[in-house]
């Protein structure tokens, strides 16, 4: 079958089966290859096969290079190329040689093959889902699942730029069948857009700005959980926040630490401590909401002798006795708001 070979940047990333009488190549969603590449128009050239020549005709007014030469029509013959902005494609009349990657169907049935063929049939998977700096995991329980920003969705995106019903997944033994649900900004497997795809173990697919991650699931043995200087656990969430007080331990800058009561703020405050160059300086916490308003000031900043009713000797504050270390003010938000200040 003839094929089109995808180059972007000198790298092979896509083959195309030139499998219809009619093949569309642009950048909007009515082509059958959908290129990402602002150079191109959204209808950009159509190539006409008639099962021994191959044809191209420019659809975008401005001409289509083949060759070198920019045309509005004429006989693409093999080994030629088209240039689409920062892609190439290069026309084969035949696909690959014996050993040579399947070529791959694409267009609104895309089909992707796996590259590894010995890859066993069945293996356990799941889903990575990356926001941002929030990262969760999902593991395959059925067939497969949807996803978008609809509550009936099996995973629901918090993405803007996510359709309600954006895409499907569905395993098939080894491999799994990904199918755009017609979403607005599409579904990305790198800089290609998949209508429709067969895609191996582990695929990123990007919707938007979340990165869905296809991949073999973690081992169900279990594991004793980490500890990050008292902090303890394995779940995503746990990583990020030992990342997060790596980052800002080494700042001499005021750090906020949000959470309800029980639920580690102090160990969040010792481990930036512990990260930070103050680690061979004293931490001293106080606990601002056990200490009533008119003492808070004493507490602090320390007295001096005589200097109100049973300051029988001198005392130094928090902050002296923190001076070159961590001071940790644990409920501050208990305090008024005039003491905060």
């Amino acid at each position: 079958m003839p094929e089109l070979v995808f180059f972007r940047r000198g790298e092979e990333v896509l083959r195309v089966g030139v499998d219809r009488a009619r093949l569309v190549l642009g950048r909007g969603e009515q082509s059958d290859v959908a290129i990402p590449d602002p150079e191109v128009s959204r209808l950009q050239v159509a190539l006409l096969w008639d099962g021994e020549r191959c044809r191209v005709e420019d659809l975008s007014g401005k001409g289509t290079t083949v060759a070198g030469q920019s045309i509005t029509h004429g006989e693409l013959p093999d080994g030629a190329d088209l240039a689409l902005g920062q892609w190439r494609a290069v026309f084969r009349i035949s696909g690959g040689s014996e050993g040579a990657d399947v070529t791959t169907e694409v267009g609104h049935t895309t089909s992707v093959q796996s590259r590894d063929t010995q890859a066993p049939r069945w293996q356990p998977a799941q889903v990575r889902v990356k926001q941002g700096l929030n990262e969760s995991v999902h593991r395959f329980t059925g067939e497969g699942f949807t996803a978008g920003k609809d509550a009936g969705c099996d995973l629901v995106l918090q993405d803007r730029f996510a359709s309600s019903r954006h895409l499907k997944v569905t395993r098939r033994d080894n491999t799994f069948h990904v199918v755009d649900l017609r979403s607005t900004n599409g579904t990305w497997m790198g800089p290609v857009r998949v209508f429709e795809a067969e895609v191996p173990l582990p695929t990123v697919l990007r919707v938007g700005e979340t990165e869905l991650v296809l991949e073999p699931a973690a081992p169900t043995t279990r594991k004793e959980p980490t500890s990050f200087h008292g902090i303890i656990g394995g779940d995503p969430s746990v990583r990020q926040l030992s990342e997060l007080i790596e980052r800002v331990a080494p700042s001499s800058a005021a750090v906020t630490i949000l959470g309800e009561s029980g639920t580690g703020k102090e160990l969040v405050a010792r481990a930036i401590h512990a990260c930070s160059q103050r680690a061979n300086r004293p931490l001293v916490p106080v606990n601002c909401a056990a200490i009533s308003k008119e003492l808070i000031e004493s507490e602090l900043f320390g007295h001096e002798k005589g200097s109100f009713t049973g300051a029988m000797g001198a005392r130094k504050g928090a902050f002296e006795e923190a001076d070159g270390g961590t001071l940790f003010l644990d409920e501050i938000g208990e305090l008024p708001l005039y003491l905060q200040t």
